[in-house]
């Protein structure tokens, strides 16, 4: 038997038109991605070679942050970003903006902002500058991630940080106005994450979330998409209701839907790989029939394409010391049964 069609070899010949327009009809097929490491790229050549048999769009895992782009306040270095989109474009993959607000990944000289006045007039550069920069090649930003705060203890509650510290919730609608100045066709999207599981925390940042898309809604903001990061927990149950309720709410509200950051935190799991994979498996079909039941996402992007590279251990290592397996593929670059169940529900 030969080798598994990926996901870019059954889209070969059925669809010539770009999977990552923002304009995609209903019925299209829904593009896939990854996150890519712009660490390893350059130095890995079946990482390179992965990408670029998988994945259909590419978005930067860490290279297009504040801390990489403006490690000064007065420079703005794109090399990393920019050569993740020339390898995108070299292999016909479109490139996703991550991210241009966030109370995390920021440099030291940040801090150095005291005053609501400096702190918009940076925030509005910022976004202005990387945004234009980008113009032509980035068609979908992250323009706010995780604005909501990780546990919160009621539905007004912000993440902290430097922004909300100086603005309040008006920092969101500064950077979401000032990508739209940039580059008004541009995608746009509020990226969270936490609020897919069946806990008081996930249902609280849930209708955090809610009530903050429709206070951006009324004011009219020009936010045009929702992410759901969908950082899985492997060991508790996904909220197929709460979420497929969720996606429903986004649409009728005119927003697209966006599955950003996928992959299943299996430290809790059971150490034997065949049942933790399956396990891993599961988690992903009850999330996308969650998703699917309501909508048709724009996007299915994982955060990470192979357990060779993933943040999951950085966070939630292991106790028996086995490697984590959150991702589509193995650390040999194969293909597991998460991707097969990708690929299924992307290419009905």
């Amino acid at each position: 038997m030969g080798p598994a069609l990926s996901r870019r070899d059954l889209l070969a010949g059925v669809c010539a038109a770009s999977l990552a327009s923002t304009a995609q009809a209903d019925g299209a097929l829904i593009p896939f991605g990854s996150a890519a490491n712009h660490f390893v790229l350059p130095t890995d050549a079946a990482y390179r070679a992965a990408l670029a048999r998988h994945c259909d769009v590419l978005v930067a895992e860490g290279a297009m942050k504040w801390d990489i782009i403006r490690a000064k306040r007065e420079d703005f270095d794109f090399k990393h970003g920019d050569d993740l989109v020339t390898f995108a474009q070299q292999h016909g993959m479109q490139v996703r903006g991550h991210t241009l607000v966030w109370c995390e990944a920021n440099p030291p000289w940040l801090k150095s902002l005291t005053t609501a006045a400096d702190a918009e007039l940076e925030l509005r550069r910022h976004v202005e500058r990387v945004v234009t920069h980008y113009k032509t090649s980035i068609r979908s930003w992250d323009v706010v991630n995780e604005p909501i705060a990780e546990a919160p203890r009621n539905s007004m509650d912000l993440r902290p940080g430097i922004w909300p510290s100086l603005l309040g919730e008006r920092y969101i609608d500064i950077a979401f106005k000032a990508a739209h100045d940039a580059a008004p066709d541009q995608q746009r999207v509020l990226n969270e994450y936490g609020i897919e599981h069946a806990t008081p925390r996930d249902r609280l940042k849930r209708a955090g979330l809610k009530r903050l898309v429709y206070d951006l809604k009324s004011r009219g903001v020009p936010i045009t998409a929702i992410g759901l990061q969908a950082h899985l927990d492997g060991a508790e149950e996904i909220d197929k209701e709460g979420v497929s309720a969720f996606c429903r709410d986004m649409t009728r509200a005119g927003l697209d839907v966006l599955i950003t950051e996928l992959d299943v935190n299996d430290m809790r799991l059971p150490a034997d790989p065949a049942q933790r994979d399956a396990i891993v498996t599961a988690k992903t079909r009850d999330f996308l029939d969650a998703v699917f039941a309501s909508c048709r996402p724009k996007l299915v992007c994982t955060w990470g394409l192979t357990d060779r590279y993933t943040w999951i251990p950085m966070w939630f290592k292991r106790k028996d010391g086995l490697p984590n397996r959150p991702l589509p593929l193995d650390a040999d670059m194969k293909p597991k049964s998460m991707m097969a169940v990708i690929n299924k529900r992307l290419t009905e």
